[in-house]
């Protein structure tokens, strides 16, 4: 029992790395790679569908076209982050694990932590900006009745 534990990569802490926590991580990462390169061409069909919109709008007044094409880029920047840090965590998660890298390894799980942050802090912001619009929204209920 205790020589499969070896074959892992062990931390200072004394924290170990099985094989199959190690075949896990490696399966995860090319999930991830998936997820991301799909991201990111969802990410490039966004921004084409925003330079369309742009077109088709064109004969609305000029600042509507821009708008349009405004909300598709802040949508695209703000989705290219969380999908650039799952990239990442996984292509250092693939080589970490080839070249026995802890570093490497390390640098995957940062990222990883990068992307979470990212989605945490998004969210955080959204259900704050929901609570706003509720509070004056109920507001403006109340001002006509």
């Amino acid at each position: 029992m205790e020589d499969s534990l070896d074959t892992g990569i062990s931390s200072g802490d004394g924290i170990r790395i099985n094989a199959t926590s190690k075949k896990y991580l490696i399966e995860i990462s090319k999930w991830a790679s998936f997820l991301a390169i799909a991201g990111f061409v969802l990410i490039g069909l966004m921004l084409m569908g925003g330079v369309f919109l742009i077109g088709a709008a064109s004969r609305l007044q000029g600042a509507a076209s821009g708008l349009v094409f405004f909300t598709f880029l802040v949508a695209g920047t703000i989705y290219f982050f969380p999908t650039y840090f799952l990239f990442m965590f996984a292509k250092n998660i693939k080589q970490g694990f080839r070249s026995e890298n802890e570093e490497m390894i390390t640098k995957g799980f940062e990222n990883l932590k990068s992307m979470f942050k990212f989605i945490g802090v998004l969210v955080i912001i959204v259900i704050g900006f929901y609570v706003l619009l509720f509070l004056l929204g109920g507001g403006a209920l109340f001002t006509f009745s």
